[in-house]
């Protein structure tokens, strides 16, 4: 089987495998009461299960893991991931900006863009309000970190290249492409991560 008897017992007492639920899946929650239609919110325990034994299979050397490891011998495997990434945020962050326009959708994203303008226009950024009437809630530093993509336009891009660069920083660090690839499997686990990074939040 994908994960033996054996290993599932001691998935089972690991914190790891119940830290990587707790802090990935039950963010989650929130997105899938609100995307999933209730029809199928009977599912959404088997999805729960799943990610769990994913993480278990992750840690305790199961046949997701042993695939991850093989594939990871060449780097195309990464690139796949990273090319993923920015293909459904190109694809998908429009519409999910496009909802401010009918008072819908997150000011996180609003924030950061016009907290930056008021920064190099020499103005307080704590002073701009967003679409929603808000103040930016943002710190300065993330605004300024920012601020290449959301004086461009392209603030869309800003969470999939500092994944990216991310990705390459631990690539380098631990001279193994299986690293970042775990670390990109794992956040796409997330529903929590696609619904942040898809809405351009800070």
């Amino acid at each position: 089987s994908a994960l033996p008897l054996n290993r599932l017992k001691g998935a089972l007492h690991d914190w790891r495998v119940w830290l990587l639920f707790l802090s990935l899946q039950v963010p989650s929650l929130r997105a899938l009461i609100k995307y999933v239609p209730g029809a199928w919110w009977p599912l959404i325990p088997l999805y729960l299960i799943g990610t769990w034994f994913l993480y278990a299979d992750l840690l305790h050397e199961g046949l997701i893991h042993r695939l991850l490891t093989r594939f990871s011998a060449r780097v195309w495997l990464l690139i796949t991931l990273l090319t993923v990434l920015f293909v459904i945020q190109a694809f998908v962050y429009p519409q999910a900006d496009a909802l401010k326009y009918v008072g819908r959708g997150t000011p996180q994203d609003d924030a950061l863009m016009v907290g930056g303008d008021y920064l190099v226009n020499g103005l307080n950024p704590y002073e701009a309000l967003t679409y929603r009437r808000e103040y930016v809630s943002a710190g300065p530093g993330w605004i300024i970190l920012a601020l290449p993509f959301t004086l461009t336009g392209t603030i869309g891009l800003l969470n999939p290249v500092w994944l990216a660069i991310t990705a390459l920083v631990l690539w380098r660090m631990r001279r193994t492409v299986y690293i970042p690839v775990l670390f990109l499997v794992l956040l796409m686990s997330s529903l929590a991560f696609w619904e942040m990074t898809v809405n351009g939040s800070d």
